[in-house]
């Protein structure tokens, strides 16, 4: 599943290359999956192994542009505008989620993030929970960030 979560005050669209990038995402969740522990834990390394060509291949080069907590942004797209992160187990319970939201709201020049985060995570519901926290921080008032919106892409 991939919701678009807006920060603009003015209605936006997702970009056509991003619908693209997410549709071929979404058809790797198998894989993704497979990658995950017996006990349910994931290591973003090996989540990042089996996005990582399709990545390339939209254009997105490893590293972040960030000012703030640049280690939350696995990827970015300068001529797209957008960077991507991976989440894992953190995405909900140390809010890696939000973290990574307000990183790519530091980027000069981006403004989509494409936040991978895992439905569940050791039995735990995990991407549900992050939307959530997204809906609240869009519907805040006072908080208004540099970005257009979050591509939440659940695996």
């Amino acid at each position: 599943m991939s919701v678009v979560i807006s920060l603009s005050l003015a209605p936006v669209a997702v970009p056509d290359v991003l619908h693209e990038l997410v549709s071929r995402i979404e058809v790797l969740r198998p894989a993704i999956r497979g990658t995950f522990t017996p006990a349910g834990g994931i290591l973003r390394a090996s989540v990042e192994n089996v996005v990582r060509p399709v990545l390339a291949e939209a254009g997105f080069r490893p590293g972040s542009p960030a000012t703030f907590l640049p280690t939350e942004l696995n990827y970015h797209a300068s001529g797209l505008a957008a960077v991507v992160s991976i989440q894992t187990g953190r995405a909900s319970t140390n809010n890696g989620g939000l973290a990574a939201t307000l990183s790519a709201a530091s980027c000069v020049g981006v403004d989509w993030l494409l936040l991978l985060a895992p439905e569940t995570y050791k039995g735990s519901t995990t991407a549900p929970k992050v939307e959530s926290h997204l809906h609240e921080l869009a519907a805040a008032r006072g908080v208004h960030l540099d970005l257009c919106g979050v591509v939440l892409v659940s695996y």
